[in-house]
């Protein structure tokens, strides 16, 4: 950026997803400078890929929520037409010795029908019949204003269903426990549910009656993956003229002269800094000027997993028609779930193989992180075969293993007073400073990018610029 320039220069700390999309709405405003500071090597965050059998393929996220605009709007403004949807959606949990569809019509993993989930023989025949109850008892009454959606389902549906079908669902897509997330943030649909009618099932199949459908794909990436997004704003945002610093970690933000603040050790002295890094690296930088945003940072757990991606002859492995399955945190399994990347995305494998992303670790499962490359390549493949029923002598022609190390933070019970309390005490003891990420107001892309807009708009307007050069 010129030397002269003398717009008020915002710094963004980190660039993962939401770091990205605000650095691309300020600078598409073009009534701010914009710098982007980044740790790591790379930008993109979760938004990774991996080489497996000599291929290029996802191995963080993979597709974004179509049926909220933020994410396709992005995809969209840097020029990326082509999206497309998962060629399935049917899944599988893996239940005793075989993989059983999922029933019909869940909401977040919660039923809509007594009699799909009866059909779908996930449960036995008392514990589907202790669901149905559901339709004709009244429920007990949950302690707290924001109960965990273990409290509620397992009350409304019995135990058996929330750790059969409910939480392998709702807690893989946070990599958590049923017990410990709150109902109202990671399920808000389900919690007005449970709210406004004595029946669960009623209430969701209500709602879902109510609501008008919005038709076409529940969800969308850009042909060729992810990577392509990551690309695309990279480029753009170096070419609009912000400027991208990675292998740079921040290590203090000092409050400086003229309202701003010193970003070391970039040397820069910012008009105002959105921190879009995990909740723990924000707390590092802003417990120097208020414990109290700190402290409620802090307070917001995280979940380490690793990602095995394994590729097989096609003959070697023929997969069932779907997307992949689920496993039951109760089941005791190393896996939490397995995706079939090549049925799901088509095409996007290595010639004659089969490629299967495989999870593994959760809340209360470090595995992920802790066990030998090795040891997660042979137990990931070990249990595909037991799920499968792959032939014996069968191996992997290729295996990668990513690993995320507390890359996933937890919305527990209280964690929106949690949240309004890290952003009241920064509002009030360092208020050139604000939040923004996954850790805050929804872990999903679509969410992030939500954030990210926010973000933007939220920094013009404390900086006086709201009616900016907008494009």
């Amino acid at each position: 950026m010129p030397a002269d320039d003398d717009r008020p220069l915002v710094i963004v700390v980190g660039a993962g997803i939401t770091g990205l999309a605000t650095a691309w709405h300020l600078q598409r405003s073009g009534a701010v400078r914009v710098v982007v500071v980044e740790g790591s090597d790379r930008v993109g965050g979760k938004l990774s890929t991996a080489s497996i059998a000599g291929v290029e393929v996802d191995s963080g996220a993979d597709c974004f929520l179509a049926r909220v605009p933020w994410m396709t709007a992005l995809c969209l403004d840097v020029g990326i037409n082509d999206l497309t949807s998962p060629a399935t959606g049917t899944a599988y949990v893996w239940s005793g010795h075989r993989l059983r569809r999922l029933p019909e019509g869940l909401v977040l993993g919660v039923p809509t029908s007594a009699t799909a989930l009866a059909r779908s023989r996930l449960l036995s025949p008392g514990a589907s019949l202790r669901a149905a109850m559901d339709l004709v008892t009244r429920a007990a009454a949950v302690d707290g204003p924001d109960p965990s959606v273990g409290a509620v389902v397992a009350d409304r549906l019995g135990r058996r269903a929330l750790q059969q079908v409910v939480e392998p669902l709702l807690g893989g897509i946070h990599a958590g426990m049923a017990d410990r997330l709150s109902l109202r943030e990671v399920a808000p649909l389900v919690a007005d549910a449970a709210a406004g009618h004595r029946s669960l099932i009623r209430g969701l199949r209500a709602q879902r009656k109510a609501t008008t459908p919005a038709g076409g794909p529940v969800f969308l990436a850009p042909v060729g993956g992810m990577g392509r997004l990551v690309d695309r704003l990279h480029e753009h945002l170096l070419a609009d003229g912000a400027e991208i610093r990675t292998g740079t970690v921040v290590e203090k933000l000092t409050p400086a002269a003229g309202g701003r603040t010193s970003v070391f050790p970039t040397g820069l002295f910012a008009d105002h800094v959105v921190l879009t890094t995990p909740a723990f690296a924000a707390a590092q930088l802003v417990r120097p000027h208020t414990t109290g945003s700190a402290d409620a940072l802090d307070g917001i757990a995280y979940a380490s997993l690793a990602m095995v991606l394994l590729a097989y002859p096609t003959g070697d492995a023929p997969l069932p028609a779907g997307s992949g399955f689920l496993v039951p945190r109760t089941a005791g399994r190393l896996l939490t779930a397995a995706s079939f990347l090549t049925n799901k995305w088509p095409g996007t494998g290595p010639p004659g193989h089969v490629v299967v992303r495989c999870s593994i670790g959760h809340i209360a499962d470090d595995r992920g992180v802790t066990m030998a490359d090795a040891a997660l390549v042979d137990g990931a493949h070990a249990e595909l075969v037991e799920a499968l029923h792959l032939r014996s002598g069968v191996r992997p022609a290729d295996a990668v293993v990513v690993r995320w190390p507390r890359a996933f933070p937890q919305y527990e019970p209280g964690h929106r007073t949690r949240v309004e309390r890290a952003r009241n005490f920064l509002h009030a003891e360092l208020p050139d400073v604000s939040l923004a990420g996954a850790a805050y107001d929804g872990l999903g892309l679509a969410a992030c990018a939500r954030q990210g807009e926010e973000a933007a708009t939220q920094t013009l307007q404390k900086l006086g610029l709201e009616e900016g050069n907008r494009e």
